[in-house]
This record gives structure tokens, sequence and C-alpha cells, in this order.
């Protein structure tokens, strides 16, 4: 209730008799509870929520752990969630991997930060490709986009994973007795969804004497038990994905390592242009003449083809965790809806900056299609 009654408070002075032990013990025994309240109210709200999305309550139990990854929202036993998966399947396509003939590579995930340069170079392809290409939402595959609506996941469809994964991928365990051609046009769909809403397409580009197929990406990014089309005929689920030689979006188009200053903190629905410009204006305020100042946006730092390698058992050895140890602070970027408050992801960067970290925390948001500080 948040009060204390006088009987409470002496039997709880009772309690504390003798060492100090007791004491601490008491404090453990009392934040314990603490922490299991919120968890039980976090649970019963994360419910509610769905049962008014008719999503099955056993998807929202704390026995599974729900993490979203580039709009898919992935369940799994808790103790597998962020193991790297290791690939199993062999195939005779494996061996020829082009490597990037521009760009860097580079080890460190958190060393992958953007400069303010390389992100207006995203907003120039941004805007140049999603008017000659025709952009549109791919959740419905009617509305045609403007840059100025561009959010992550239509990059991420788009641009980044098409252009990052370099030399196709290669999809183990569908049918067969399926007779694939070079050319015919394959496509991944989201389980249960609509026609329209596409998860990956792309072209049979090789086959393997396994009967895998190496598949050139044109959009989005294929994923293991999804079921594939070829042509319009449905040929199953594969049972593996591998994405050789796939990497990031800065090592694609960057010149080298670079540390970030601030650590981004956001959602991937906000439009990437008001991002860019939020970023600008925060730059602005720091350092107005240098072109390089960083920012680490998980979106071009993390190789989307392989989350696992950075999203690890620990979330303190994430890709996140360490960039966020590298820079000077946290910018929180958020829109109209303040939607990062309800991101765990979002929640764990801010906990872990403001009682943790104790770094600068700046929030931006566009208002009246301006930044605001």
């Amino acid at each position: 209730t948040g009060v204390v009654d006088q009987t409470e408070f002496v039997l709880g002075c009772l309690n504390l008799q003798g060492d100090a032990k007791t004491l601490d013990v008491k404090k453990l025994q009392a934040e314990n509870a603490r922490v299991q309240h919120q968890i039980a109210q976090t649970q019963q709200a994360l419910q509610a929520i769905g049962r008014s999305l008719n999503v099955d309550p056993a998807l929202l139990s704390f026995s599974a752990i729900d993490r979203e990854c580039d709009g898919e929202f992935v369940s799994r036993p808790s103790e597998e969630l962020w193991k790297k998966p290791q690939p199993t399947a062999t195939s005779s396509l494996t061996g020829r991997v082009r490597r990037v003939s521009k760009g860097c590579s580079i080890a460190k995930t958190e060393e992958r930060a953007m400069s303010l340069k390389e992100l207006h170079a995203v907003r120039r392809r941004l805007q140049k490709s999603c008017e000659e290409d025709s952009w549109k939402d791919q959740t419905t595959g009617r509305h045609v986009l403007q840059a100025e609506e561009v959010d992550l996941y239509h990059l991420n469809y788009y641009h980044i994973c098409p252009k990052t994964t370099l030399n196709g991928s290669i999809l183990h365990g569908l049918s067969p007795q399926a007779a694939w051609q070079t050319g015919q046009r394959v496509e991944q769909q989201h389980a249960g969804s609509c026609q329209a809403a596409s998860l990956a397409k792309g072209q049979v580009e090789e086959v393997g004497q396994d009967g895998s197929v190496r598949v050139s990406v044109s959009h989005g990014r294929f994923m293991p038990g999804v079921p594939i089309s070829i042509d319009g005929t449905d040929l199953g689920k594969p049972s593996e994905i591998c994405t050789p030689g796939a990497v990031s979006y800065k090592e694609l188009f960057g010149t080298g390592p670079l540390r970030p200053r601030w650590f981004c903190c956001h959602w991937w629905g906000e439009p990437v242009l008001n991002f860019i410009a939020c970023c600008e204006s925060h730059a602005e305020k720091y350092d107005p003449n240098d072109a390089n100042f960083s920012f680490w946006i998980c979106a071009y730092a993390n190789c989307q083809h392989d989350l696992g390698a950075d999203i690890t058992c620990d979330p303190e050895d994430s890709s996140f965790r360490r960039a966020m140890k590298l820079a000077e602070g946290v910018l929180l970027v958020l829109d109209a809806e303040a939607t990062p408050f309800r991101r765990i992801w979002c929640d764990f960067e801010l906990y872990k900056t403001i009682a943790v970290d104790k770094k600068p925390l700046n929030i931006v948001t566009m208002h009246e299609s301006k930044p605001r500080h």
C-alpha cells in the first residue's frame, strides 16, 4: 500500500533483533518481495495486452523469453534464446564466398559506430532507392512509401538485408522433389499473415547436389521454419538458412573501425529521416564541425544475418552493452508516442545508463518537423 502502520512498524523492529546479519537478510527479503511484485505486475500487463491481441498466453509467460529482432517476435526456451545457432547442414554451395569489394572488415561490433557523414550517405541512398524502386509497406504490399515514411523495418527489408547478404542465402531441408531452376522466383511469407505480408524474396541462383539451393536475396531475410514458395508453389519449411560472407551494414560502406561517442536508444518504427535529423541536431550541440561525430546504431552495427553473434546468453556481453560502455553517453530518440519506454531492450539500456553506468542521458524528439531536446 505504500504505508506502514504502527503494528507493522513495531513487528518489523522486533524482527531485526540480533546482529547485523539479520538486518542484511531482512533487507534482501524486502527487496526480493518488491522485485517479485513488480514482475507479477509486468506479467499481468503483458497477459492483458496478449488477450486483446489474441496471443497465446503461453508465449507471454516468464518460462519463455520474448525477443524482438528486426520486427519479428521470436519465442523459445530461455536457455536456448541467446545461443548462437551452429550450422549443422553441409552443402556443395558453401565454398563460393564473394568478399566485399568496398567497405571494410570490423571484428568488434562495438566499434561499428556510424559517423555523421555515413548517416548522410544512408539518407541519400534511402531517398534515391525509395523513389526509384517504389518501395511499398511490406506488411500490406499496397501502400507506396514516401521517403519521409520509411522506418528501419522498411529500410532493413528493402536495403540493409539484401545489400549485406553478398553471397545469397543457402536454403536447406526443402521438398526434395522440387525441380529448382535458375531464375525462379522464391518468396517467404510471415506465418499466419495475409498474402501480401512478405518476409523475404529472391531468385534461384544455384542448386547444390544435395538439394540445397542458393537464392540471391532481393528483399528481406530468409528464416528457418517458415514456409517457402517457388513461383507460387509451396515447398515446405527450410530447416536451416546459411548466409556465407554476410556482413554488417557498417562494414559494407564504412572505412574502418569507429568507436561510438553516443549510443542510440530508440525503436525501429520512427522514420529514418527523422532519426538522422535528431542525430544531426545532437551533434550540432556538442561538436558542430565534426563530420565524424559518431553514433552506435544497432541496425547498422549488428550483422542482421547472424544476430546470435551479437546478442549473447548474458546481455552484459552483448554488442549493445559493449557499445554502451565505450560511449560517452546515451541518446534517447523518442517518437510522438514515446514508444521506447515500452520496449524491453530500450528499458534495459535506460536502466543501465541511469542506475549502473551513470552516464549522461540526452533525449531528443521531433516536434513540428524539428528536433527538440
